[in-house]
């Protein structure tokens, strides 16, 4: 979740308790904590979007945004 575009997506719309609860239970999350706590919220304010530059695999960059869906 937190090398991958949609997965920083994802937290970064989270509220803030959540994505510290999700981010919480993730093993071996402590490298990219800061990626997805810090820069990916950041990110999506600023750009509408989050990015992950090779950090889920070394020839893979993407784009993601995350998408609301309104229940009825």
């Amino acid at each position: 979740m937190l090398p991958s575009g949609m997965g920083r997506a994802w937290l970064a719309a989270a509220p803030p308790v959540l994505r510290r609860r999700v981010i919480a239970q993730i093993p071996g999350a402590s490298r990219l904590t800061s990626l997805a706590i810090d820069q990916a919220p950041r990110a999506l304010q600023r750009h509408g979007s989050c990015v992950s530059r090779r950090d889920w695999r070394p020839d893979v960059h993407a784009v993601a945004v995350p998408v609301e869906v309104e229940q009825d």
